[in-house]
């Protein structure tokens, strides 16, 4: 059996979203290349892939551009810019399991055949899982909506050698050999029908959540129904949607507490007074005793003029506007409230460039 190591990079930028900023965005800090990597475990595998954001770009003046092909910046630099692109998603990972004659196949770059194929396609099987779970945090936890979520690998969307060519994925097999592309069969897609406050920063990420984020993917934790549909909520309050952000907030809210109630019912044996609570209190009384020792009263008011608002929404057609912003903020600390074991962040993707001198 013959080791061969890979390397991949992928491109998070999303097609949605015009941004002046490449990747998810970091204030005062870019992890330090592969120093910095984070490990995560392959799909049913005992491979390890290790992800990074690299420190890449040129400089202009005092500040750093982000240029993917480019490794000109000033590291001093990086401590005194509040907002820095992180870019594309670097990895590495390796297999001891490849045969003489897929090595050859390799060496070879024999497309097509179907030994390459099969490798390729349980690469993408290994390979996806993880990376999905990882850019989910990402875009969840921490709020960086705009990054395009990483997908697995759909034969009839494209072929096996153009998924492996769009993160591209490169092999080799000695550490003085050069890196060749990995392309199992022909690339083909298949097509079916104002000024901040320095606060506003740490919403972005940061050294310690980079740290925080090593720990959580070495665990079982994924964003659940509720983190899903409040990003939802962030992203379009940050696009100026107000009305569905306020809807899909308070859904949200009402899913992070039955979970919370769900967490507390293991085994059921709370199941008849959980029902009891259900039942009889409405939702501005659920929140009042759920959150009265979690959150300032004051948040607790706002929720429920939030959850008022909601129903003004739904029921009448009455439209938000953003001074219903601080309604909204309440539902965000709330669910924070109920998830205090993981980070939660809301940065806004109308980022605005400081540098200090």
């Amino acid at each position: 059996m013959a080791k061969i190591d890979f390397k991949f990079a992928i491109n998070l930028e999303s097609f949605n979203y015009e941004n002046w900023f490449k990747g998810p965005l970091f204030h005062k800090w870019l992890p330090n290349n592969e120093d910095d990597a984070i490990k995560l475990q392959g799909f049913k595998e005992s491979i390890k892939i290790d992800v990074w954001f690299a420190r890449r770009g040129v400089m202009r003046g005092n500040e750093i551009i982000y240029d993917v092909n480019k490794k000109e910046i000033d590291p001093s630099r990086i401590s005194k810019q509040y907002l820095l692109s992180g870019g594309y998603l670097f990895g590495t990972f390796e297999m001891n399991d490849i045969t003489q004659e897929v090595l050859d196949l390799l060496t070879q770059n024999l497309q097509g055949n179907e030994l390459y194929v099969n490798l390729g396609k349980k690469i993408a099987k290994m390979l996806a899982p993880p990376i999905i779970d990882f850019v989910d945090i990402l875009r969840i936890n921490y709020g960086q909506y705009w990054l395009r979520p990483f997908h697995n690998w759909d034969s009839q969307k494209q072929s096996i050698g153009s998924y492996c060519s769009s993160i591209l994925l490169r092999w080799k097999a000695k550490k003085d050999q050069n890196w060749q592309d990995f392309i199992p069969d022909i690339p083909e897609e298949r097509l079916t029908g104002y000024i901040w406050e320095d606060k506003e920063y740490f919403s972005y990420l940061i050294r310690e959540d980079w740290e925080n984020l090593r720990k959580l993917v070495q665990t079982d934790f994924k964003p659940d129904l509720a983190l899903e549909i409040l990003n939802r909520a962030h992203e379009e309050w940050d696009n100026k949607m107000y009305s569905r952000a306020i809807v899909d907030s308070i859904t949200a809210l009402e899913i992070a507490i039955n979970n919370k109630l769900k967490k507390i019912n293991i085994g059921g044996i709370f199941q008849g007074q959980i029902n009891k609570f259900n039942n009889q209190l409405n939702l501005d009384a659920r929140i009042f005793f759920i959150f009265y020792d979690l959150v300032p009263k004051e948040t607790i008011l706002d929720a429920i003029k939030c959850k008022d608002l909601r129903n003004q929404i739904v029921h009448n057609g009455m439209r938000a506007r953003e001074n219903d912003k601080e309604k909204f903020l309440s539902i965000i600390s709330c669910i924070k409230a109920l998830y205090q074991e993981i980070t939660l962040k809301f940065p806004s993707i109308e980022a605005k460039q400081t540098i200090e001198n």
